[in-house]
């Protein structure tokens, strides 16, 4: 990995609906996917499913930390996509994985939401407490010594609002006031969710270093 836990930033200000992994050209795939849809819904749909959905269940598990419930949000995103594909060819605006990805994203939200676990604190005194501080002493820095799968570890035991607002931000590359939108919070409320993660995680991440350090 590179930055921090695998921060990506993919930020875009073009459009709030086209803000996740955005990407304007098709590839070969999604060419013959659109080529088939008119033709042999069947056929297109289990091409998707068959390149696709893997990544949009990885896209459902960063959020969801039940596999049952990640399951059950990956089959949602796919009815979805199912139902709404003819819509999104006719449009043509952008890329299909692009649009697939933030209905998973979209449905994973919800799926919290419905179980009222997006639990975010509008605690002004901890707001001010956490935002007086934006950048936390601790920094690992990068994290190429640290396998991925632990990193996700990592990640999926952080509380249900911090991973949910981490994600949205670290990697999925939405702003404070997009995310804030999204969960209908307060903009300093998912700032201040998001360096209460990266805190936390950044302790993990030096915890586990001294344990797996070489003893000379």
């Amino acid at each position: 990995m590179g930055n921090f836990a695998g921060e990506k930033r993919m930020r875009t200000r073009k459009n709030e609906r086209n803000v996740i992994n955005p990407k304007k050209a098709q590839n070969p795939v999604e060419t013959e996917i659109i080529r088939l849809w008119d033709e042999d819904r069947r056929a297109a749909f289990k091409l998707f499913y068959d390149a696709y959905a893997p990544r949009l269940m990885g896209v459902c598990r960063r959020y969801l930390c039940e596999e049952e419930d990640a399951k059950d949000t990956l089959q949602e995103t796919l009815f979805k996509v199912y139902q709404n594909m003819t819509g999104f060819i006719r449009k043509g605006n952008g890329a299909l994985i692009a649009w697939a990805y933030r209905i998973a994203v979209n449905a994973s939200v919800d799926c919290l939401r419905s179980k009222s676990k997006v639990l975010v604190c509008d605690n002004l005194e901890e707001l001010e407490d956490t935002l007086a501080d934006p950048h936390p002493d601790e920094n690992p820095g990068k994290t190429d010594d640290i396998p991925l799968e632990v990193i996700r570890e990592m990640i999926y035991a952080l509380p249900d609002g911090y991973r949910t607002i981490f994600n949205l931000y670290a990697v999925d590359g939405l702003s404070h006031a997009q995310i804030a939108k999204l969960l209908d919070i307060k903009e300093n409320t998912s700032s201040s969710q998001y360096y209460r993660a990266r805190k936390i995680l950044a302790t993990k991440i030096t915890d586990w270093r001294k344990e797996h350090s070489e003893v000379i």
